[in-house]
């Protein structure tokens, strides 16, 4: 359960809650495949780029997990695509 907070829309918590889901299975992914099999696998590396960010900058897949809808999050990728903003 995440707790409920009153500065979050109703939209943005269902986003957080999916994220933190997915979140949540790839770090599962990544424990149970490194950690506890030992695998030495490409993907594994992929996901493990993935959930770090998200204990430093609170980001995960690039967006900022508790303060920035999808939406947003798209629109600012799309800039720094297209203009090469950071």
């Amino acid at each position: 359960m995440i707790p409920r907070d009153k500065k979050l829309s109703d939209s943005l918590l269902c986003e957080v809650t999916s994220n933190i889901i997915e979140l949540i299975l790839r770090i599962d992914q990544y424990y149970y495949g490194n950690k506890l099999l030992g695998l030495e696998d490409p993907y594994l590396n992929f996901i493990r780029k993935l959930i770090v960010p998200y204990f430093y900058e609170g980001k995960f897949g690039d967006q900022l997990i508790f303060d920035e809808t999808f939406e947003t999050y798209m629109e600012r990728a799309k800039k720094e695509w297209i203009f090469g903003d950071n």
